[in-house]
């Protein structure tokens, strides 16, 4: 094989890691950011009471779950694009679907 073709071979493998890895900063960094902090801000700036209060902290619980689900399934697209791609060929993807590890 001459450079040319692993580099373009190299590139194509990275290539399908990287909407997965969006996912995972997207998952880490923007939820937190569009959802959590404006709740987090608004109780202690405005020290709400009452039902208020209950809502805010249960938006931002609900909120803090969905993010670390869409850190969790964009780890898991992570791993199994990883053994799906020629770079990293050592992995077996039949054991990551029944559960089992690389």
């Amino acid at each position: 094989m001459s450079n040319i073709q692993l580099y373009t071979n190299h590139k194509l493998c990275i290539c399908q890691l990287v909407p997965c890895h969006t996912a995972l900063v997207g998952a880490l960094g923007i939820t937190p950011i569009d959802f959590v902090l404006p709740l987090a801000m608004y109780i202690f700036l405005r020290k709400p009471k009452g039902w208020k209060l209950w809502l805010n902290w249960t938006l931002m619980v609900f909120y803090i779950c969905i993010m670390i689900i869409g850190a969790v399934a964009a780890i898991r697209g992570i791993v199994l694009d990883a053994c799906k791609s020629p770079l990293h060929s050592c992995c077996d993807q039949e054991r990551w679907v029944t559960g089992g590890m690389c």
